[in-house]
């Protein structure tokens, strides 16, 4: 999926718990001509001068572990390689990869210097928003960077595409990454983690599994990520059925727990990986009871001149919509006029 990212109506987006959920409007869908855009610009300029924004309740127990597991930098190989024993103990060097992030203009300090690589490193929010700006999970970076290993790899295929709406289905979705490459979200999050992406060779993918069931069952949640999002709890905690009446609001439902001292690496590791995929599911942007976006300048402006905001059925009283290019290519023409 590709979010077409416009700086005259950037969506600007609700910062919540601490690392930024995105609740405001989506961006524009569909390819349109550059002359109509630079009218539209002008005109939102003018007459938008806040964006909306809407408080959402708590998050479930499940987005929320998925959350702390998308920040946890201890799942990476250079972690593993440079932990001298301990899951809990800090590092002494950081991962040189996470000394800079890259921009627009030139390379920027690394929100996450000093640790190795996690998935927010690359899937960034609001950490740049006073210098380079707000991004939607998605990276300022040509073609994201991957830790140094023996094969000389420093960058990845392409940059990070945008995660709001990324688990969002629609009638022309149905892999993920901008080339396809995956067909399932559990499929991009389980590579991701035994991958290269975590500095993890091809031949090392059962030593990742191993390493990520092993940072689970050893957390001691003494850290300052799991102070932060879980109340001080161990991973081994959270998974567990058997939890204090305090620990309510964070107990994960029936299909998520898990005993991980008696589970197998793989068991654990694909329960995680599940925690992840409904964390990403619960990015996406606010929609109507039509399934249609309302939140953004853009779309008040759709709204406003009594244009579709998004692909319009194909016969009245019908759930079959138009494809995204006949919606595109009808939005074009109306703008024009």
């Amino acid at each position: 999926m590709c979010l077409v990212r416009l700086a005259c109506w950037r969506e600007l987006l609700r910062q919540r718990h601490g690392e930024g959920r995105w609740h405001a409007g989506q961006s524009l869908r569909g390819r349109v001509m550059r002359k109509a855009w630079a009218g539209i610009a002008a005109a939102l300029l003018l007459y938008v001068a806040a964006p909306v924004v809407h408080a959402g309740g708590e998050d479930p127990p499940e987005v929320a572990l998925g959350g702390r597991l998308f920040l946890e930098t201890r799942f990476a190989q250079y972690f593993f390689a440079h932990a001298k024993g301990s899951v809990n103990a800090p590092l002494e060097h950081g991962d040189s990869v996470m000394t800079s992030s890259p921009g627009v203009s030139g390379a920027m300090p690394g929100p996450f210097s000093g640790e190795s690589m996690n998935c927010r490193a690359c899937h960034l929010v609001n950490e740049f928003r006073n210098s380079a700006g707000i991004r939607a999970y998605s990276d300022f970076a040509r073609r994201s960077p991957v830790p140094v290993r023996e094969d000389g790899q420093t960058v990845t295929a392409r940059n990070s595409p945008p995660l709001v709406s990324a688990a969002r289905k629609t009638n022309s979705q149905g892999v993920l990454h901008l080339d396809g490459q995956f067909a399932t979200m559990l499929e991009l999050v389980e590579t991701t983690y035994t991958g290269r992406n975590f500095g993890w060779m091809p031949e090392e993918h059962d030593t990742a599994i191993h390493h990520f069931a092993r940072v689970i069952r050893e957390d001691d949640g003494s850290g300052a990520l799991a102070q932060d999002r879980s109340m001080g709890y161990s991973y081994r905690t959270l998974f567990s059925s058997a939890a204090p009446d305090i620990f309510r609001k964070l107990r994960l439902s029936e299909d998520y727990r898990l005993e991980v001292q008696t589970a197998t690496d793989e068991q654990i590791f694909e329960r995680a990986c599940g925690l992840v995929v409904a964390y990403v599911e619960s990015l996406r942007f606010r929609t109507d009871k039509h399934g249609e976006f309302y939140a953004s300048p853009y779309d008040a402006f759709l709204k406003k001149n009594g244009l579709p905001r998004g692909p319009r059925p194909v016969a009245p009283g019908l759930l079959a919509k138009e494809s995204d290019l006949a919606y595109s290519r009808y939005l074009r023409v109306a703008l024009e006029r």
